[in-house]
């Protein structure tokens, strides 16, 4: 009896029954539900963890639901950030998360239960399918079973919970490496389909885990090809060259049909390369495998925040394991705790975590460059990954192997069955007391104002402006309440969180709009509203801009939001705008201000706004810049006929002198040279234009590439012809004042 616990049917051919299997998934939900109290109390009515990416992926899944229901193509949605659209790919997949939401919202139209079940299901699933692959190897399924909960409980994992819905559903990661043994083991063609099949599950899951997978199974093929020798590495690969190729082949072309969102949004130029310096900051540090972030209890007990010292985002760059898996981690290593492959498995858990630290490690001032840096120099797909701290996330579920391991050595030095018991329930017990997250936040979705339903009775299918305006990348709740309330609503709307920078929207709408936050929220914006600077144009009218903006972009309304809890932080700026848009209000209530775009007075002096062909916007020399393609698009309002206008430019070309010429009703009205050297300023002769809104266009005669990635979010290699840190138009007797923002 000296072994009870520990003991267990060695042979290859054991298998886990459904009894073993639905009592550990009973287990696992009652420790979920420990280590996130209260999130699971209020099931129905709070969704668990944050609000913000939660309510976009609700969007998002509604949004295939209501595509699929009404034979839509989902790839683009012109409904949300209006009159762009938002491509797909833009968002998160969410492809999986949302097969179970087809599912589930058969049963209940309540979201918030629909969410809180995928996210309680993901979580088990997770460490069910740890505790499969940790029993495959070690055969012991009490340690298998421990093994499995630290990795659902660990910290890369709970901290992911509070938002990312995708990066907790790890299920498949773990089944796919399982699946991948078994081919490489055996080469049978009901093996590699079955391989294939947990790979694009793996995929289905989340963008990440598709690159990720790659990892562990590059690790095992070269592992198990060099495993007899060099003599014998060709002839093993022979045997299976067919099946890789196959698996190659199949996986890229499967890929790219799910992903095909993400390749459509590249090509159409929505979104560029994922930006390398993102790359570079969110490594997460070697300590941080050690340090609990201060969400756990020990934690608490910190002198200081470890991360927030380091500069480094908790909930992407913690990788605490846990002091019962890093002691089990370290015995198993000490002892040499023997399992099959045990080298391979050290293997797959130590490139994990060098791939997790990032692009590089700088130490005074030398920098040293990291693997993962290699592997996106080298490898495109690794291009594709923003966040390579989340391969802690691997190392999470990779480590319950060893983990468990160390644990079935560890209880076979007592040979008291009583020992090993109460040995075993003690580490559990710490172990979920260390890793739990308590209390765990939760959140309720903001219930949907009821302007909106005046606004689709008032003017069927209205277009709406939200205020304050956010750009499309923002991760802001308001922001997402929006994304999510349109799914309800079905107006038009600028709202719209797509986690990815719509650069389109951005620079057409967002940009150059008298409402963007947080031009919005400076003081000094507001001092002369009779006299002020909006984006490149200065000695504007509030009132004649914005009514210029909201006409040109059709929008019928503008929803200025101060709910409380939700647009705390806009209140200031949205009480100094009040007064200005007075005069248009057909709505006030505790929550929202609406206003009539046909309420507002035309303008009263000329009044210009940049429209297609403005892209990024960002300092140079001290002056707020906007590069300028082939060709810029101006709309310009004149409210007199009889008088002549100027337009004035603040440009420099970027590498050569170009030529420039002012086109209005197709008529040349101006020309320049524009010199390559330093801002100059550029004035047409007075030229004419009819009552109302005018086009006009600014046309060069090149563009050139820059020799380096413009500051933007994206990096911007895109080529150009103009910098422009200043745009006007005034009468012949008037004159601009004021410098640019």
């Amino acid at each position: 009896m000296a072994h009870a616990v520990c003991s267990e049917n060695p042979s290859p051919h054991a298998r886990l029954n459904g009894r073993t299997l639905l009592g550990v998934l009973l287990l696992y939900g009652a420790c979920v539900f420990c280590a996130t109290y209260p999130a699971l109390l209020t099931p129905a009515t709070r969704l668990a963890g944050s609000r913000c990416d939660p309510l976009q992926g609700l969007w998002l899944m509604r949004w295939y639901k209501d595509c699929l229901l009404h034979g839509h193509s989902p790839l683009r949605c012109d409904a949300i950030q209006y009159p762009v659209g938002a491509p797909l790919g833009n968002f998160s997949p969410l492809h999986f998360q949302t097969l179970l939401y087809l599912f589930l919202s058969l049963f209940t139209a309540n979201d918030i239960l629909c969410y809180n079940a995928i996210w309680f299901s993901n979580l088990c699933f997770t460490g069910l399918a740890s505790f499969v692959l940790a029993w495959y190897v070690i055969r012991n399924r009490l340690c298998a079973c421990f093994a499995g909960l630290l990795a659902m409980l660990s910290g890369p994992v709970l901290l992911h919970a509070h938002g990312h819905l995708e990066l907790i559903t790890l299920g498949w990661l773990p089944l796919f490496l399982l699946g991948w043994m078994r081919w490489l083991d055996q080469p049978k063609l009901s093996r590699l389909f079955v391989a294939l099949v947990l790979y694009f599950l793996v995929a289905l899951s989340a963008a990440y885990f598709a690159v990720f997978a790659l990892v562990p199974a590059a690790v095992f093929l070269i592992g198990r090809a060099s495993r007899g020798g060099y003599r014998q590495v060709l002839p093993w690969l022979g045997s299976r060259i067919g099946g890789l190729s196959t698996f190659v082949v199949v996986a890229a072309v499967g890929s790219s049909i799910l992903y095909f969102p993400q390749i459509l949004s590249r090509i159409e130029g929505y979104s560029l390369a994922r930006p390398k310096g993102e790359f570079n900051y969110y490594g997460a540090p070697p300590w941080s495998y050690c340090v609990p972030s201060y969400l756990h209890e020990l934690g608490r007990l910190l002198p200081a925040d470890c991360y927030a010292q380091a500069g480094s985002v908790t909930v992407e760059c913690c990788s605490y394991l846990g002091v019962v898996t890093l002691l089990l981690l370290g015995y198993a290593a000490i002892r040499r705790a023997r399992f099959e492959r045990a080298g391979l498995w050290w293997s797959v858990l130590l490139v994990c975590v060098v791939l997790s630290f990032g692009a590089y490690w700088r130490i005074g001032s030398v920098r040293m460059s990291l693997p993962a840096e290699w592997l996106r120099k080298g490898l495109f797909i690794f291009q594709a990954l923003r966040v390579p701290a989340r391969f802690n996330l691997c190392v999470s579920v990779f480590a319950a192997v060893p983990v468990a391991a160390g644990l079935r050595d560890l209880l076979a030095r007592f040979r008291s069955r009583g020992l090993q018991i109460a040995l075993l329930a003690a580490l559990t017990l710490i172990g979920v007391a260390d890793l739990a997250v308590v209390p765990f936040q939760t959140s309720p979705i903001p219930r949907i104002p009821a302007c909106y339903a005046m606004l689709q009775a008032r003017k069927p299918g209205a277009t709406i402006l939200e205020v304050p305006q956010l750009a499309s990348g923002i991760c802001a709740e308001l922001g997402s309440a929006c994304t999510y309330w349109q799914a309800w609503h079905r107006c038009r709307t600028t709202g719209g969180y797509s986690g990815y920078d719509n650069v389109r929207f951005d620079n057409l709408i967002w940009q150059p709009s008298p409402f963007a936050w947080p031009r919005m929220g400076r003081t000094d914006f507001w001092s002369r509203p009779e006299s002020m600077a909006v984006d490149l144009v200065s000695d504007v009218r509030f009132e004649d801009y914005a009514w210029l903006y909201l006409t040109v972009r059709h929008l019928d309304f503008l929803v200025l939001h101060h709910e409380p809890d939700l647009a705390d932080e806009f209140l200031p700026a949205v009480e100094r705008l009040k007064p200005l848009l007075r005069h248009a209000c057909i709505l006030e209530d505790g929550d929202n201000s609406v206003y009539d775009r046909a309420l507002l007075r035309m303008p009263q002096r000329p009044t210009l706004l940049c429209t297609d062909g403005w892209r990024h916007r960002n300092p140079w020399h001290g002056s707020l810049t906007c590069v300028l393609g082939r060709v810029g698009h101006i709309a310009a309002f004149n409210p007199d006929p009889s008088q002549l206008l100027t337009l004035t430019l603040d440009a420099v070309a970027l590498h050569r002198t170009c030529t420039v010429r002012l086109l209005a009703d197709g008529k040349e009205r101006a020309r320049w040279d524009v010199a390559a050297d330093q801002l100059h300023t550029y004035t047409s002769p007075p030229f004419p234009l009819p009552a109302g809104i005018s086009r006009l266009v600014l046309q060069s005669d090149s563009e050139e590439q820059p020799t380096r990635p413009e500051l933007t979010y994206e990096g911007d290699t895109s080529p150009y012809s103009l910098r422009v840190a200043h745009v006007g138009l005034c009468s012949r007797l008037s004159h601009t004042v004021g410098e640019p923002e």
